[in-house]
């Protein structure tokens, strides 16, 4: 199977969701990037009205790949936390990965090309961190 039919059959880990179809490139630029966190995250806080089981996931890593690290929390702040102590973020810097949920890193520098915060609302929350179990979040 061409990767193009599985684009076209909507099996291609998700990205569907965002808009993706076979003339739609796979690996994001920064723009589309952008563009796709901005989308999930109106989807989630507007789902999160609904849901109180809101929580934070923040990644890290390189433009085109999967991230290289993940961490899940409970609330906003704590994500922005995690991801300003992971990478050694000013106040500036924290004030707008606050702000945007999304922070353009430098490589030499961070070890990363960007970090970013989503909402989800899935009903276990742990299996985004691969070091935390069921006991883990709730205690």
């Amino acid at each position: 199977m061409t990767l193009a039919k599985v684009v076209r059959k909507g099996s291609y880990q998700g990205v569907p969701q965002w808009g993706i179809n076979t003339s739609s490139e796979i690996t994001p630029s920064h723009a589309t990037a952008q563009k796709w966190a901005d989308q999930e995250n109106s989807r989630a806080f507007a789902a999160m009205a609904h849901n109180h089981d809101s929580h934070y996931i923040a990644g890290s890593g390189e433009y085109g790949c999967l991230y290289d690290s993940c961490s899940v929390y409970r609330t906003l702040a704590d994500a922005v936390e995690g991801l300003a102590e992971t990478f050694n973020l000013g106040r500036t810097r924290k004030a707008a990965l606050k702000s945007h949920r999304h922070l353009d890193l430098s490589p030499g520098r961070d070890g990363a090309s960007y970090c970013e915060i989503t909402v989800c609302n899935c009903l276990e929350p742990w299996i985004h961190d691969e070091g935390m179990s069921q006991e883990d979040w709730k205690n």
